[in-house]
């Protein structure tokens, strides 16, 4: 991957509300994979922290600057930044393939390994209240200060977020249904219908909602307060607003299996009001 970015170009994204782009006439996916890029911008107390497209690093972009933080395969896929923006999330793989938990501090610039290292682990998620959720194969553990508490989950799970209010993780299962496990009783639902499989589960800041895609692409938010699940539409990497009541996601469009571009959408929760925020043939926006 190119380390020589243009960082001119970089503030400008930047400044176009922090979402990734880039720019081409005539699309030649094959060279911008190769040439590399941007992905999963995220405002951070040290600045704008992004992954690759390769996810081998996490970077910080600062004052027009790019430093490198973590290099390790796959550090970057699903990495999460915690409430009060100070701490990263990640996996960390070892030279021998061991998989690590891990959160790398950014005032003090360390990383804190979560556990030992084991053959599977999962993301690294965070509550409002300081607890950090992660798996180590069929088992959850939530570290609140110094203290663990663990799960058994009977089955992986790679990404299972902490809610909001440290009470609840939202998990799937080899038939890739999702399930909400609380944790104050064990209690464990099941979320998703059994219809088709589901990934990437997300929670709103209130706590209250779900969003979540098909393995089909297609975006789905649960209201936990009503029980009631509503089908956005198509999209991709969803993130919500801070009062909890739209998510916005990018759609890419894809003619004959050739990849055509992609622009950044809106919606209510409840799949309405739906509003295409980008329209432009030679730029994709993505990563809202």
């Amino acid at each position: 991957m190119k380390t020589n970015f243009n960082l001119t170009i970089l503030a400008n994204i930047i400044f176009l509300s922090s979402q990734f782009v880039f720019a081409q006439k005539t699309i030649d996916t094959y060279k911008v994979e190769s040439e590399g890029y941007f992905t999963h911008p995220v405002n951070t107390t040290a600045g704008v922290v992004a992954t690759d497209n390769f996810a081998s690093k996490i970077y910080l972009i600062q004052n027009f600057k790019l430093k490198e933080l973590i290099s390790s395969p796959g550090c970057g896929r699903y990495f999460t930044v915690s409430p009060d923006k100070s701490k990263i999330g990640f996996k960390q793989i070892t030279p021998d393939g061991m998989q690590v938990p891990a959160v790398f501090d950014l005032q003090t610039m360390k990383i804190t390994k979560l556990s030992n290292p084991v053959n599977l682990c999962g993301q690294v998620s965070f509550s409002n209240n300081g607890k950090i959720a992660f798996t180590v194969g069929n088992e959850l553990f939530i570290k609140d200060g110094v203290n663990f508490t663990s799960f058994n989950l009977g089955t992986y799970s790679n990404i299972a977020p902490i809610s909001p209010d440290g009470n609840f993780v939202i998990f799937n299962n080899n038939s890739d249904q999702l399930f909400i496990i609380c944790l104050t009783s064990g209690q464990v639902k099941q979320i998703t219908d059994n219809t088709g499989g589901y990934c990437y589960p997300e929670w709103s800041p209130d706590g209250n909602k779900i969003v979540f895609s098909t393995l089909s692409g297609i975006l789905m938010v649960l209201d936990k307060t009503t029980n009631i699940t509503y089908t956005v539409g198509k999209g991709e990497n969803a993130s919500w607003s801070d009062d909890s009541q739209f998510i916005f996601y990018n759609v890419v469009s894809n003619e004959n299996l050739e990849y055509k571009g992609s622009e950044i959408y809106v919606s209510k929760y409840d799949g309405s009001a739906i509003k295409q925020l980008t329209n432009t043939s030679d730029i994709n926006e993505m990563f809202p």
